[in-house]
This record gives C-alpha cells, structure tokens and sequence, in this order.
C-alpha cells in the first residue's frame, strides 16, 4: 500500500462547475432501511468508508469516541462498508455489525456495505470523489478509514487519508466549531512514545486511565493486560517479551498502533 496521507480544507469560493445536491443522494443502512440524505440537513457529517480486517480498523475505536462527545442533532458519522482494499471487508452485512458493536461498541450510522472505487462505485461516493458532483474537487477513495467532511449545508469541506485519526485536532475543531452545546469535557488524546520502541512505551491521555490497558497483536489476540498505576495519566509497560512489528495498545475505549523494533 502506497503510504498516504491527505488534509485538505477548501475555501468557500465559487466552483467552475455545476455542484449536484448532496441532499439528493440515499443509501441503504446496515438494517436494510433507507437513509434519504434529506434527513441530515443542518448536521456536520463525517462520512468515512470502514473494514474489519485493516491496520487502521482500530479507528472505529477514535470514530466512536468522537461521535460520543460530539454526536447527535449537529453531527453525524457515517461508516460505508467497502471490500474494496486487499480484501480486508469480506464479510456480509450481519458479520460487520456484529464485529463494530461488539468490539467497539459502535453506535454512529452504518451503512451496509457497497463499492467506494471502480465502476459499480456507490452514487454516494461517485458525489464525494468527483468534481463535476461535489462542485469542489476530484479525490479518489485511496485506502480504508478515508474521511470525507461535509458542512452543514452539503458542501464538502475537507478529506483527510487513512493515517489521519478522527481525533485529530483540526478536525474535532471542526465538529465544534458554531455547536451550540459543546460537552466540556475533553475527547481523550491517547498518546504512545517512543513509538517505534524496543524496551518501553510511556502511554499519556489528556484525562484518567480508567479500567485495563490492553496490548493487541494485529490478529485481535490480547496478549497484555494490566490496570493503570494509580489515578496517573502516565503509565509505562515493559514491551520487552513482544516480538518486533506492529500492535495496538487499548485505553478507555481508544486504540493506538504502536512498533515494537
């Protein structure tokens, strides 16, 4: 996979080319119900196109905390299901709901799953990826977890790659901006370093470390398990026993990769 990263924020200008209504589009739900577009109007949407079996699966972790601030009457965040990347989607409709609830307990829209590339690409994503639709800029699905921002009245706004978090700055900025209620507390902002690390990993967060850190392989299997020391939001684990290559470190709901050297 070509490394990718991609952050963009377009000016409010006049596009060259006649925009299609963003709010004319609809999809099928995970459910099997529709989703007429209209219904979003006046919400800030992040729609991001999601798989079970990825290095960045664990972002439905970062989506999903995200949406638990920040979520319901102002924004919204919408998982499109897509086998489009290395197989890394397989599964029906049944067995990624069952993967994201149980796992991550995700509770933002699903849809069920479709094409984000190629000729059977969904209407929806021909809208995101296409100049001539969106009015604003051409910019093909490169990788999974690519998130697509729209503004409150149905322009595209901003795309950011696979290796941006949800939890990025400028975009929880975004979510914020002109809410009318924003919660006071903070989104956590879950940290490891020295990251690549041989020895050690310091893990920070920006609020408590509640309940057990645990330290994944890139299959699922746990393969550490601790309580935090103290109230501290510091911690540190020995990482020596584990073999050098990529895991993934679970706090508070949150999941961070992580190389081990």
């Amino acid at each position: 996979m070509k490394k990718y990263i991609l952050f963009v924020l377009f000016a409010m200008t006049i596009s060259l080319f006649s925009a299609e209504n963003f709010y004319d589009l609809k999809a099928k739900k995970i459910e099997g119900d529709t989703l007429h577009f209209s219904e979003l109007k006046g919400k800030k949407l992040m729609i991001v196109n999601v798989a079970s079996f990825c290095g960045y699966t664990y972002q439905y972790g970062e989506l999903q905390s995200l949406y638990k601030q920040y979520g319901g009457a102002e924004f919204e965040i919408i998982g499109f299901p897509a086998n489009n990347f290395s197989n890394q989607e397989p599964g029906t409709d049944e067995d990624i709901i069952d993967f994201c609830t149980e796992k991550y307990d995700v509770t933002f829209t699903m849809m069920s799953k479709i094409s984000v590339v190629g000729a059977d690409k969904h209407p929806v994503y021909q809208w995101l990826t296409l100049k001539t639709k969106n009015g604003v800029a051409n910019q093909e699905v490169m990788w999974n977890f690519q998130k697509y921002l729209i503004s409150k009245t149905g322009q595209l706004v901003g795309i950011y790659g696979s290796q941006t978090s949800p939890l990025h700055n400028d975009i929880v900025n975004w979510v914020k901006e002109g809410m009318s209620d924003v919660a006071e507390s903070q989104v956590p902002n879950l940290k490891v370093f020295p990251n690549p690390s041989s020895d050690f990993i310091d893990i920070s967060m920006n609020s408590a470390i509640n309940g057990e850190i645990n330290i994944y392989n890139i299959y699922g299997e746990l393969l550490i398990s601790m309580p935090p020391a103290g109230s501290s939001d510091i911690c540190r684990i020995n990482i020596q026993e584990l073999v050098s290559g990529v895991y993934f470190v679970e706090i508070n709901g949150q999941k961070l990769s992580f190389i081990k050297n």
